[in-house]
């Protein structure tokens, strides 16, 4: 059973649209982005979002006790681990905290400069309950070579990002992630918006279905 996290949720309107929807994960960005939240509007949010939706918290090298106050505080239920250290960081949090932790992994050509090793070779952090499959660069909202999955050596259930829209889900879907994650795929002149929202929450669901 595939899941659905809508990220980059930044405007109370945001929240509305997601209780109406009832997707499995949404994201909190805490990291420099057009969709940045401070810990004080996420707490507000998260003050009326719908208890049977799982906040998750997103993260560039940011502070272990940051991210620890704000699992501990009930802002988020999982955290999510971007940067140039997510190894390190994931073992750091694990030792301050029992939050779910999901580690983000680029894979790219093994003769890309972007990427030393191939993916079969990468090393995935121990301490994460789940990976997150991005591009190169999150949050561009473009996808990266979905054939590298078969040769990634996944021990363990993933989240796949990374250009997710409407006319690419079906596909998506098909790799059998354990959840699509959608930001940009769920917008709309860079705001979410209901009706997309609503129809890949609606895929996702009629993918459950034998």
């Amino acid at each position: 059973m595939t899941r659905i996290k809508i990220c980059g949720l930044f405007r109370h309107v945001d929240v509305s649209y997601v209780n109406m929807t009832l997707p499995d994960y949404v994201g909190f960005v805490f990291a420099k982005s057009p969709r940045q939240v401070s810990e004080q509007r996420a707490t507000s949010m998260r003050k009326v979002l719908d208890e049977r939706i799982t906040p998750v918290g997103v993260f560039v090298d940011a502070p272990i006790e940051m991210m620890a106050r704000l699992y501990n505080q009930g802002v988020i239920q999982v955290a999510q681990l971007h940067g140039k250290e997510v190894a390190k960081r994931c073992r750091l949090l694990r030792q301050e905290s029992d939050v779910p932790i999901i580690a983000a992994v680029t894979l790219a050509r093994p003769d890309s400069s972007q990427l030393a090793d191939s993916p079969s070779e990468l090393c995935y952090p121990p301490e994460a309950d789940y990976l997150l499959l991005d591009n190169v660069r999150p949050g561009s909202g473009q996808r990266f070579d979905w054939e590298l999955i078969k040769q990634a050596n996944l021990d363990r259930p993933y989240f796949l990002a990374g250009g997710i829209k409407r006319f690419n889900i079906d596909a998506a879907l098909r790799l059998k992630p354990f959840a699509i994650d959608v930001s940009s795929g769920a917008e709309k002149d860079g705001h979410k918006d209901l009706r997309k929202i609503e129809y890949l929450v609606r895929k996702v669901r009629e993918g459950e279905k034998p």
